[in-house]
């Protein structure tokens, strides 16, 4: 069984603060349920394909709770589609937060 500090470690592991991190806990408690592995992946996901900053997850904790193979990479690889066909969004504004609460 994991340990809340090995889960700590983890997201320290890409430059957030413990005080951040106990922030982020604060408003989503059920981060502390998740498996090291799954934020791993999905912090991993979020830096490197979608070149956010680790510290978005603190604005936007479903990136950490959002299944990564069935809503984030799929919604990533349209929207990269979309930019590539040279089209806009009609809708001003969109986060990622937006189209991974879409069903």
């Amino acid at each position: 069984m994991e340990t809340i500090q090995e889960k700590v470690a983890n997201l320290e592991k890409f430059g957030l603060s413990e005080e951040e991190i106990w922030c982020l806990c604060g408003k989503c408690p059920i981060l502390l349920t998740l498996s090291v592995e799954k934020v791993q992946r999905n912090m991993t996901f979020a830096v490197a394909t979608m070149k956010l900053a680790a510290s978005s997850v603190l604005k936007h904790p479903l990136l950490l709770l959002a299944n990564l193979e069935t809503q984030i990479r799929p919604r990533v690889d349209l929207v990269k589609r979309v930019f590539e066909m040279g089209m806009k969004p009609l809708v001003e504004d969109v986060s990622i937060a937006t189209a991974l609460r879409m069903s």
